[in-house]
């Protein structure tokens, strides 16, 4: 079986190194937050930038209905779900996060088609045959082509326009510039890759103004006229035909990632970093509870799930024969779970009340060395949708969900695309205010928020780092020294030492 990440929190550290105030504007504040020596003092609100009061609300930290609508919705999924994310409930949780995106509009709405697989965006190849390529809209305008070839397709070259032969044109880019008179060559595409060069300066001699990737002033200067396609989206009223994003939405977008991020990230940051080989009910008990505390559900947790991990050693037919004993279960739903596994790096093998029984399966599992975890069903789910709601961001920020090019001349996917970059450069904020929540990290990565502060890692010393310039100052004071008793200038006195 494939190899796959250690664990949920594989891409914790990176992602909460990167990512930031996203709870800026405070749409659930966490009524478990304790007030010790990592409380928000007057100097940490100083340097996150505290609004003076009367400051906008994107730059507050008010409560926004819209935010905490969203981040409540998220908390309770879990629950509404039955602790289990099937395919059926990740698209209609991603539906319904794309909704408030959207300013809760449901013609918007339906312009993100979801893949239940995934939380993504379709497959290419399940995509409307009908429907434009995302290179070909609005969204692509004055940027290069890049069309991927596949096989089959057509592949054009200019030897008049073209730096060399490497330099080829997709059918469309071909047939939207000028090559009349030219020494053009055709071929097909035998499947090796390649693409379209259209809108790359240094593969052309001369400006093709390919109508579809040329910028529309270009085109007007030149008597051309823009092909505009729209991506095969249904026409929605009120939004086709303005070529502004509505302040309603720009701020939608802002807040409904920043509540996704901060689920992704509380998520994470409460995942164990390796997995356990011993299995004891209490600690299974008591790692639920700080993970609650940590992100605001202090419940006493009823359903606890026991997961399978993907590892190099482990046959299918290994996988599928312990499966079949452990849970008692049918080969045909054993050898899902083996390709669930294979596919996603781990499967839910079971939700159920009693911590006992889970454990006698995982010891079943663990005595063929295969790698099992047990934890609360609640904290299992949210790792499953992080997971779908990162590929979401994903391909949100890739501009794959087509249909959105229709709306506000494509403008919307650089508004989204622009606000995740912009989001995901931010500090992280939730572990200054929430004391379980910096607790959790320190406990599991080690990481004490306090003594960080807001400082940057690589510039705080070691005590190996601390010596090593201990030593160099010695030496060159030592030297300094010597060059002063040798360079004696007429007064008898040494000379001052060059400054370092």
């Amino acid at each position: 079986m494939d190899s796959h990440s250690s664990g949920p929190a594989a891409d914790t550290a990176a992602l909460a190194a990167v990512h930031s105030e996203s709870n800026r504007h405070q749409y659930a504040p966490n009524p478990h937050t304790q007030s010790d020596s990592r409380a928000m003092t007057p100097e940490i609100e100083e340097a996150l930038g505290k609004p003076a009061p009367g400051s906008p609300p994107s730059e507050s930290y008010i409560d926004e209905p819209h935010s905490a609508e969203l981040y409540n919705y998220l908390r309770e999924t879990p629950r509404n779900y039955n602790y289990l994310l099937t395919p059926v409930a990740r698209k209609d949780i991603l539906r319904r996060v794309s909704w408030y995106l959207l300013s809760k509009d449901d013609r918007l709405a339906d312009l993100v088609p979801l893949d239940e697989r995934t939380g993504g965006a379709p497959r290419e190849e399940l995509q409307d045959e009908l429907e434009v390529p995302i290179e070909y809209t609005e969204v692509r305008r004055g940027q290069p082509c890049g069309h991927v070839f596949k096989r089959g397709e057509g592949v054009y070259r200019c030897k008049n326009c073209s730096m060399d032969d490497t330099c080829v044109l997709c059918t469309r880019c071909f047939q939207a510039t000028d090559h009349v008179g030219h020494d053009t060559s055709f071929s097909v595409n035998s499947g090796t890759g390649g693409c379209c060069d259209c809108g790359d300066p240094e593969a052309w001699k001369i400006p093709l103004r390919c109508r579809h990737h040329s910028s529309l002033d270009e085109l007007e200067e030149c008597g051309l006229e823009a092909i505009i396609s729209s991506a095969g989206a249904p026409f929605v009223p009120g939004y086709n035909n303005t070529s502004e994003c509505p302040a309603s939405v720009r701020r939608s977008i802002e807040l409904t990632i920043a509540v996704v991020l901060e689920f992704i990230l509380e998520t994470f940051a409460t995942s164990p970093v390796s997995l356990s080989a011993q299995f004891d009910e209490a600690t299974i008990m008591e790692d639920a509870q700080h993970a609650g505390l940590a992100i605001g559900d202090p419940e006493v947790q009823d359903r606890y799930a026991i997961v399978l991990w993907n590892d190099e050693v482990h046959s299918f037919q290994d996988v599928i024969d312990q499966c079949t004993e452990a849970l008692q279960c049918s080969h045909m739903e054993a050898k899902k779970m083996a390709e669930n596994v294979d596919a996603c790096g781990r499967d839910v093998l079971r939700v159920s009340t009693s911590i006992s029984e889970l454990i006698d399966i995982a010891t079943m599992m663990t005595n063929v060395s295969l790698s099992v975890s047990i934890r609360a069903a609640r904290d299992i789910f949210r790792e499953q949708l992080s997971a779908s709601l990162l590929i979401w961001l994903r391909d949100l920020a890739c501009c794959k969900f087509r249909p959105l090019a229709r709306v506000f001349n494509g403008k919307i996917n650089n508004e989204i695309r622009a606000e995740i970059s912009y989001q995901m450069c931010l500090r992280w904020v939730a572990p200054y205010r929430n004391a379980y929540l910096a607790d959790t990290l320190e406990r599991l990565y080690d990481h004490n928020i306090q003594e960080s502060e807001f400082g940057d890692d690589d510039d705080v010393m070691d005590e190996d780092d601390q010596d090593y310039y201990d030593d160099e100052d010695d030496e060159e004071a030592e030297s300094a020294s010597v060059s002063g008793d040798q360079d004696i200038g007429s007064t008898g006195s040494a000379m001052p030492a060059a400054p370092v």
